[in-house]
């Protein structure tokens, strides 16, 4: 699990993920995916992550991850980070 997201999930009750889009390029070992996963903490409070990861893989292991959301998520949709070929191999340009 990515250091980030470990203070979210080892406080959540439950979590209910949710990958709403995924692209893989098996012969660049990238991938991108949306995540809208849902935890509720110890409380009940309920928060929801709604985020595009792109990752690119060697050996089995992530070497690179990018997270995009809010108006910077919807540039790189626009710009077809899900798409297969150059833009999703490429990977994103640095973000603005």
């Amino acid at each position: 699990m990515p250091r980030e997201a470990e203070p979210f999930i080892t406080a959540a009750k439950s979590i209910d993920g949710n990958i709403t889009r995924c692209s893989v390029d098996a012969a660049t070992e990238t991938c991108a995916f949306r995540n809208q996963s849902t935890f509720v903490d110890e409380t009940g409070k309920s928060m929801r992550i709604d985020g595009v990861h792109w990752q690119r893989w060697t050996s089995g292991k992530i070497v690179e991850e990018r997270y995009y959301r809010g108006d910077l998520m919807a540039k790189k949709m626009a710009e077809g980070i899900f798409e297969k070929g150059e833009a999703l191999s490429a990977g994103p340009a640095a973000p603005d």
